[in-house]
């Protein structure tokens, strides 16, 4: 009696090479599950960047259209500029409590609002409402969550996969202007700002994938650490400061290039 009491329990080895297979299967799994996502990150970078940068295209345009000086024209890029490429810091608090996936889904809806109702713009001031700080607030998580997701998917090393949205970002800065200038030609600049509200329209499914795909992500256990010491931490943080101030160099010298020019 006394042996059954303190023997260990007997596995078979049927039993144990069942679970081997199970475990190497589902890291199988999740290692597909992590490609397909930072596919989606790529392609989520690249048409946020895109559309970021090829707007410039657009702003050319609307001088034309509403007859303005080339100073009120150049605050619609440069708020929307200003916005898209800094404001990814004003979502930590959205993120902590929606999760990175909900919120990029929020954001491209954010983008599609401010695209389609400047199609419907009776002047510029309008324009700076609605693709300055509407559109640019959406497309701020677009560009910066990709980052943030592939650094959440990788445990050892991630330079690669940061690399690729690197490079999926020039090939966005490149290709966009070319759509965005076909867009024009085709169907004038109203209609070019509802098939851009279209296209903005795809952060929706990548967000929905990446939310839906949280169970890949790595987690750490920190119990003793406080999410709002980490806001904080974040938003006051030299490195995101010091990015802060570099968009602002760039929104400012854009702008006196502008009216200088």
């Amino acid at each position: 009696m006394l042996y059954f009491i303190t023997s260990k329990p007997y596995i078979s080895k049927t039993t144990l090479v069942h679970c081997v297979e199970v475990k190497a299967m589902a890291n199988d799994t999740g290692s597909r599950k992590r490609i397909f996502v930072t596919l989606v990150c790529l392609i989520q970078c690249c048409v946020s960047v895109g559309l970021i940068y090829g707007f410039s295209v657009m702003y050319a345009e609307l001088i034309d259209v509403f007859s303005t000086s080339r100073l009120s024209s150049a605050l619609i890029q440069g708020i929307f500029n200003f916005i898209a490429l800094g404001g990814g810091v004003l979502w930590t608090w959205p993120i902590h409590y929606l999760g990175i996936g909900s919120s990029m889904a929020f954001g491209a809806l954010l983008a599609f609002v401010g695209f389609g109702t400047s199609a419907f713009a009776s002047d510029s001031k309008t324009i700076v409402a609605c693709t300055g700080v509407i559109c640019g607030a959406g497309l701020s998580i677009g560009f910066m969550a990709p980052f943030a997701v592939v650094g959440l998917l990788y445990k050892t090393d991630a330079s690669f996969p940061i690399a690729l949205l690197t490079v999926a970002g020039s090939v966005g800065q490149m290709a966009m202007p070319q759509i965005y200038r076909v867009l024009l030609d085709l169907y004038h600049w109203s209609g070019a700002f509802i098939l851009l509200a279209g296209i903005a329209l795809h952060g929706l499914p990548c967000g929905v994938i990446i939310q839906y795909s949280n169970d890949i992500f790595i987690k750490e256990n920190n119990s003793n650490t406080n999410s709002g010491t980490c806001c904080k931490k974040l938003c006051f943080d030299p490195v995101t400061l010091l990015f802060l101030v570099i968009v602002l160099l760039i929104f400012a010298s854009s702008t006196f290039k502008t009216c200088s020019s």
